[in-house]
């Protein structure tokens, strides 16, 4: 079953994720130029991400495309994935083909008796497109990563298809004045989904 079903594994997920961007992030040090204070108020963000997910049936890689809607003053996030694009981890081509023995590298075709290429052994990749949302709320606004400040923020969202799940939603967010990076963390029924996302503000870069 790929979907990890043990408390431990799913809080050292929430760890790594969350934890990321805090041992990435750009440090500063006495002496040197401080960052650029950052817009409050309403800021809203087109954004793309890259993350990992794990259901009951497959994983693989998940590409998020939206938009997100940070209300400042309200100390909400609304995000919103229009497009959910995942690979995924498919079937195996077909018992036709085998590999004689666990751990050889090589496979054969069981109707000719013949070495085929090695992928005809391997899984598919099937390609899923979904779309999910969800609210957060900015449980602290403001928390010190690699001399940073960050937003923690905890939420609910839904996923439409494969599969289809209410996820509660775990996440950091690093704003600046003209970009945002956040990480995150969604735990649902039948889902495990983390990754990172990085949004541009379009109010900033809009041509004055």
């Amino acid at each position: 079953m790929p979907l990890l079903s043990s408390r431990r594994g799913a809080v050292l997920a929430a760890a790594i994720v969350l934890a990321w961007p805090a041992m990435v992030a750009p440090g500063s040090s006495a002496g040197l130029e401080t960052t650029p204070p950052t817009p409050s108020g309403v800021r809203v963000f087109a954004t793309a991400g890259l993350g990992l997910l794990d259901t009951e049936t497959s994983m693989g890689a998940s590409i998020p495309l939206g938009a997100a809607v940070l209300l400042g003053p309200a100390r909400l996030l609304l995000n919103a994935s229009l497009l959910d694009l995942d690979l995924l981890e498919g079937e195996r081509r077909g018992s036709r083909y085998y590999r004689p023995s666990l751990g050889y590298s090589y496979c054969m075709d069981s109707a000719t008796g013949q070495f085929v290429p090695d992928y005809y052994c391997s899984a598919s990749t099937d390609v899923s497109l979904s779309a999910s949302a969800d609210l957060s709320y900015v449980v602290f606004d403001e928390v010190w990563f690699a001399d940073r400040p960050a937003k923690v923020t905890l939420g609910m969202g839904h996923r439409l298809r494969r599969p289809a799940a209410n996820y509660l939603r775990i996440g950091l967010l690093f704003p600046s004045p003209r970009t945002a990076i956040g990480a995150h963390l969604d735990l649902g029924s039948g889902l495990l989904r983390m990754g990172l996302a990085w949004g541009a503000d379009l109010g900033r870069w809009r041509p004055r």
